[in-house]
């Protein structure tokens, strides 16, 4: 929804229109309205995966070269095995000159033996990819055997 606001200025009247504002100027008096900072459809980005019986680090989801993504993630874990006392599933970055830097744990859970567990990040995740190569997030569980991670992100490129 978009907000109006009228001013009224005694003297000359500059202005420096930019993408999120119109103004008009009648005499001495100018009117600013501004669209609402809605993200462009192409700049909502998530993604998700679901990795069963496997330690390979997998993507899912991709920052494009020279942009920033702004989000949450979301990782749970569920550890089946009766014996092995601990696993976690690890959500990371990948890519060359990430930032934060390659292999940073954004978000982990750990799972007990024969149990689940769930970890949601509740702060805004940034992560920059530079103007040369695109920068991923990647899920990974620490056991290749009876677990399974589950792994989410939503946010918008900035």
């Amino acid at each position: 929804m978009a907000a109006e606001q009228t001013v009224r200025l005694d003297g000359p009247i500059t202005t420096t229109p930019s993408g999120t504002q119109n103004v008009n100027l009648t005499g001495s008096s100018a009117t600013v309205t501004t669209k609402p900072l809605t993200p462009a459809g192409a700049d909502i980005l998530s993604g998700g995966v679901q990795v069963d019986n496997s330690s390979t680090p997998t993507t899912f989801l991709t920052i494009p070269a020279g942009r920033t993504w702004v989000g949450s993630v979301a990782v749970c874990g569920s550890n089946a095995d009766t014996t092995q006392s601990l696993a976690t599933s690890s959500v990371t970055t990948a890519g060359t000159n990430a930032i934060p830097a390659p292999g940073t744990v954004i978000a982990q859970v750990i799972s007990r033996r024969d149990s689940a567990a769930t970890v949601m990040t509740h702060y805004p995740v940034y992560v920059t990819a530079p103007a040369g190569n695109s920068v991923t997030l990647q899920l990974t569980n620490s056991r290749g055997t009876t677990y399974s991670g589950v792994a989410s992100a939503n946010g918008v490129l900035l």
